[in-house]
């Protein structure tokens, strides 16, 4: 039986306010929270009344009243200042007379002003400027929210790559012509693809806060959204109110499952997935709407890639089950209010939350996998049951409790009864927080009592060492029928560790007893990042350093050392000073470096950057590691054995700040490594002695070999790169182990083939397997390396052990860990490492 709640604690004052709540759509003009991108209006303006009319029959069957779809710069604006709005009027008039709303994309080029690339210049940025004004002008009786641009934080939307300072330029000068022409207006930006935080990050830096009215943002997934949605909602939350943003809402413009056969989900589970991600999205409390994608498949040759087919329906036009899930979903909560998540002790895997329609409860429930029995109080004698796929079970209750089954696929429990409002209703807010060393922030909590009666009761916290939260204990006195609010100081010791804890609330009273737990994520005083590049021109270091001050102060009459350590050398190379930086502010530093202080080292070493500010002790250190990559006359023998490398100079990965998958589940005794690489004219080779209590285990095809033992090479001809997306000549290599009964290979991510010109041998030992390889430099462009040749360079060892799960329906298991780089490495080379050929 669940066991009623949570209030919280509160300094301050509290809050007793109306029956009801607050209305998180008072701001919508139409309160449906759900929309598709379904008709592809100016993809194929000739259909319009022929396909486009078909696929809105598809919506108004599903009960979707928003449609996303582009407004085309290039189509509308054909030649500079004549702009022709024939079919946008007479798309725009089509969809009044059918009743659906359209949520226009502001995007993307005008080939007579930069051909085909995204508006860099300021000529650009106010040219397409010119072009917003003129659309929000013209329509503003028919349209009040526009999304500008579409993922510009990846290829292919911002040619020729992305910058986040040009997108921030051209949302701002957006934002202000739209405003000019219609103050109404509501400007949906930023529109990442998935979660890109430096992205979103260095968009609030550049001042880009107060230039969007909604923030949107897309994702895919087929795995069990529980996974990573919730975690993912609150970092983006927490995010936007470290930059005082955090009660601006959230749109999902483009969420998608596929059902691909070999890369997405069976029928079944895309139908379930799909709706647990709308309710885990809108139960987090900051998501107001969210688009689906797609309406119809691209495709249904199973030979395509898996974006092929997140639709609703078949290509021909075969509605699938996820059809029939969506469309229960929407016509059952469709403008409802989320009132919130319903804890039960003990079962934290029973997804359960509470929705309000026409005054009326809705019940919906689920677990992330197989079967949980689970009961709830009711009086109800009639129960209504719908299930995923809209099928309603009428059941006969003679208790004053009902026993619910919940599995992996939603359902639905009409006419809930009322004594769930008081479970759901408790909330933190925010409900995950985040806080920097010594740092005290608020957070309010709210409930609401529906019934005729006061509830009583007293409120405990349980912290972790290093928090401490005022009042710890507190009397709570709910009267009747309203929602009542708290305020509580959380406060962190300068002492604790950058880290993820946990604290626990709970409320006891005569007839209840509840408890749950909050995060609270203790984050670096400062962000610092140090990427040195190299000029081959003026033959110097160029050192940059972005230092964004996370603390809720400013900091004042800072200063940054640079020096470099060699084993037990250090060499002072000198300082800057910052004389302010203001609370969510990056300052950067570029710091000139003469290449012969570092060329003349030929052991690995370390750029030492420390920044020290007026409070000392918050002083923080980064370090950024060369590797030394000695070139040999005489080939190497790849047979496993490395006596031959004796002399090499190493690169370790053996700590813990290098593991970037697994870091639960890691120890230095599961995995740790040290590669050695080494150049001839003609070929790059590569040595790994690896820790691994399963050794050489690697059952995996070429593109998906990173999810078991192998090391992956990366490597960087042009020198290190300060951008985020490979250019040219930037490789990702993976060195695959095999298994016992299998080879290991080389595999070539860029051309998606096997090096068979190339050698690789493995030797297993207990708990231990060495690896070698050789990598024709041929099948790399022809790299050609020089002594003092300065190129990017990372490297990763991947673990897999044969008892872990290989199921491509839940996060890969096992470990990683990169010498310097990230997670991302496969596709951001600007967190990459950097090595000097000798």
């Amino acid at each position: 039986m669940f066991k009623n709640i949570i209030i919280l604690i509160i300094l301050g004052y509290s809050l007793f306010l109306n029956f009801g709540h607050c209305d998180q759509y008072k701001h919508e003009p139409n309160r449906c929270q759900f929309g598709i991108n379904a008709l592809k209006t100016f993809h194929i303006p000739d259909e319009l009344y022929t396909t486009v009319s078909t696929r809105m029959g598809y919506m108004q069957e599903l009960g979707v009243k928003w449609d996303r779809s582009d407004f085309w710069w290039h189509k509308i604006e054909q030649k500079q200042g004549i702009f022709d709005f024939t079919f946008p009027d007479t798309a725009i008039q089509f969809y009044e007379q059918n009743g659906i709303q359209m949520f226009p994309i502001l995007c993307y080029h005008s080939n007579w002003a930069n051909n085909g690339a995204a508006p860099a210049t300021i000529e650009e940025q106010e040219l397409f400027a010119r072009y917003v004004e003129h659309c929000v002008r013209r329509y503003k009786n028919q349209i009040t929210y526009w999304e500008l641009w579409n993922e510009p934080n990846i290829l292919p939307f911002w040619k020729p790559n992305p910058n986040v300072a040009d997108y921030t330029a051209l949302l701002k000068k957006s934002y202000i012509a739209a405003k000019k022409a219609n103050p109404n207006c509501q400007i949906v930006g930023v529109c990442m693809a998935g979660y890109d935080p430096e992205f979103l990050e260095r968009l609030y830096q550049l001042g880009g806060k107060d230039y969007f009215d909604v923030l949107s943002y897309h994702y895919y997934r087929t795995i069990p959204p529980e996974y990573e949605v919730p975690k993912e909602l609150d970092d983006i939350h927490n995010l936007m109110a470290r930059y005082n943003d955090g009660n601006k809402r959230i749109w999902i413009t483009e969420l998608g499952v596929s059902n691909h056969p070999k890369f997405g989900v069976p029928d079944d589970l895309h139908a379930a997935y799909l709706v647990r991600n709308h309710l885990l999205c809108f139960g987090s409390g900051y998501v107001d709407r969210i688009f689906q994608f797609d309406m119809i498949n691209w495709t249904d040759d199973i030979n395509a890639t898996w974006d092929g087919m997140l639709g609703l329906m078949k290509t021909s036009g075969q509605r699938k089950p996820a059809y029939y899930a969506y469309q229960t979903m929407v016509n059952l909560l469709d403008g409802a209010r989320i009132i919130g998540r319903v804890p039960f002790e003990g079962k934290d895997d029973i997804y359960a939350y509470v929705f309000e329609k026409d005054k009326q409860l809705i019940f919906v429930f689920w677990t992330m996998k197989g079967e949980k029995k689970f009961r709830i109080n009711n009086n109800n004698r009639q129960i209504t049951l719908i299930n995923l796929f809209g099928e309603k079970s009428i059941i006969q209750n003679q208790s004053n409790e009902l026993e619910l089954t919940a599995t992996e696929f939603p359902q639905y429990l009409l006419n809930a009864p009322s004594e769930l409002i008081l479970p759901a209703s408790f909330k933190i807010t925010p409900h995950s927080l985040e806080l920097a060393p010594g740092e005290e922030t608020e957070t309010v909590l709210e409930v609401r009592n529906p019934f005729p009666r006061t509830i009583t009761g007293k409120l405990l916290w349980t912290t972790s060492p290093g928090i401490i939260v005022t009042p710890q204990v507190s009397n709570v006195i709910i009267p009747a029928n309203t929602v009542y609010q708290q305020r509580v100081k959380i406060k962190t010791n300068k002492n604790i560790s950058e880290n993820e804890y946990q604290i626990a609330y709970q409320f006891e009273s005569e007839s209840m007893f509840s408890k749950t737990v909050t995060t609270i994520k203790i984050h670096p005083e400062f962000n610092i990042n140090v990427r040195p590049l190299y000029d081959r021109e003026k033959k110097q270091w160029k050192i940059i350093v972005r230092i964004t001050n996370q603390l809720k102060k400013p900091v004042v009459n800072a200063t940054i050392y640079f020096s470099l350590e060699n084993e037990k050398t250090i060499k002072s190379l000198g300082q800057v000073r910052i004389k302010n930086l203001k609370p969510g502010q990056q300052a950067e530093t570029v710091f000139m470096v003469n290449a012969a202080t570092l060329f003349t080292i030929t052991k690995p070493f370390h750029l030492k950057v420390q920044f020290i500010p007026n409070e000392v002790w918050r002083k923080k250190t980064v370090v950024f590691p060369f590797a030394i990559h000695p070139i040999v006359e005489q080939p190497i023998q790849i047979d496993g054995i490395l006596t031959e490398w004796e002399h090499i100079p190493c690169i370790e990965l053996t700590q813990m700040q290098q593991v970037v998958r697994g870091n639960k589940t890691w120890s230095s005794n599961t995995l740790n490594g040290i590669v050695k690489l080494a150049w001839s004219s003609s070929d790059v080779y590569l040595a790994a002695e690896v820790v691994d209590i399963d050794p050489g285990y690697n059952p995996f095809p070429a593109g998906d070999l990173w999810r078991g033992d192998a090391v992956e090479l990366y490597l960087g001809f042009a020198g290190p790169e300060d951008q985020r997306y490979y250019s040219g000549s930037d490789y990702q290599i993976g060195l695959s182990t095999g298994t016992e009964t299998t080879q290991p290979f080389i595999f070539l991510w860029k051309k998606n083939i096997k090096i068979e010109s190339g050698n690789i041998a493995i030797c297993r030992l207990p708990n231990k397997y060495f690896l070698e390889a050789r990598i024709p430099i041929s099948e790399l462009n022809g790299f050609t390396p020089k002594p003092n040749s300065v190129i990017g360079f990372d490297v990763a060892i991947d673990d897999l052990n044969r008892n872990e799960s290989i199921d491509y329906a839940r996060p890969p298991e096992g470990r990683s860990m990169m010498w310097h780089g990230t997670n991302m490495n496969w596709q951001n080379p600007s967190n990459w490492g950097i090595a000097i050929i000798k």
